[in-house]
This record gives C-alpha cells, structure tokens and sequence, in this order.
C-alpha cells in the first residue's frame, strides 16, 4: 500500500512523540520513500544490459551506412523479377522441339555456307592452278 507524504510525516510526528527523535529518524530512514513494489531489486537489473553491452549496439552513425527506403527503390522488386526466365525455364529451352526448329534450320544455313566457301575458295585455287 502507498503511504503519501502527509502520512509519512505524521508517523514520524508520533514515533517521535513514543520513541524519541533518534529513534524515530532511525525508523524513518528504514522505511520505503514509496510502495515496496515499486522498488528495483538487484534480480530485476538482471536483464539489463551492462555498460559493456551497450558498446556493441549499433549507434547512429553506424546506421548511416545502411540503405534507406529511398536507396532500395532503385532496385528489382519480387513483381519485377517474375518477367525474368526461372530454372525450370531454361531447363525447358533446349528441348528436341526447339532443336528441330531452331537449330537445324541454322545447321542448314551454316552448311550451305560453308559449301559456298568451299566452291568459291575450290574456284579460285583452280583459277590459280589453270594460269
């Protein structure tokens, strides 16, 4: 129970009177200034950080290095990586349909081309030889 100042005073006012000023100021001083529950105990400074601890939390200056809410807008968001191609994606790209319609139509081209490069530099060697 909360004792105020006012009570406080009176029972010092009657210690005084019964056990004599010494003693009623000795009793006094052992008395909580406040209600005993609100007094701290050393169990409840347990977990409390110590001086030491405090050194390892970061500050403000600390924090400055890190990016801002403005810093982090200038990069890809989840919606906009879902335009990119995933694994599975690529795994699918090399399939026998794309080879078929892709690749072998090139295979043909570079064929042609090389067959080409072949007759011309074959006819210029035989220009060569001819001469």
């Amino acid at each position: 129970m909360a004792i105020t100042h006012a009570q406080r005073f009176e029972v010092h006012s009657r210690l005084r009177e019964i056990m004599g000023v010494p003693v009623a100021d000795d009793m006094m001083e052992l008395m909580a200034p406040l209600d005993w529950s609100e007094l701290v105990r050393k169990n409840d400074l347990r977990d409390f950080p110590t001086r030491d601890e405090l050194q390892t939390f970061a500050t403000k200056e600390d924090l400055k290095n890190f990016a801002t809410k403005e810093d982090l807008k200038n990069f890809a968001t989840k919606d906009d990586l879902k335009n990119f191609a995933t694994k599975d994606d690529l795994k699918n790209f090399a399939t026998e349909e794309f080879v078929r319609n892709e690749l072998r139509p090139l295979k043909v081209m570079l064929a042609i081309y090389g067959g080409l490069t072949t007759l011309i530099l074959a006819s210029m060697l035989g220009a060569q030889i001819l001469r």
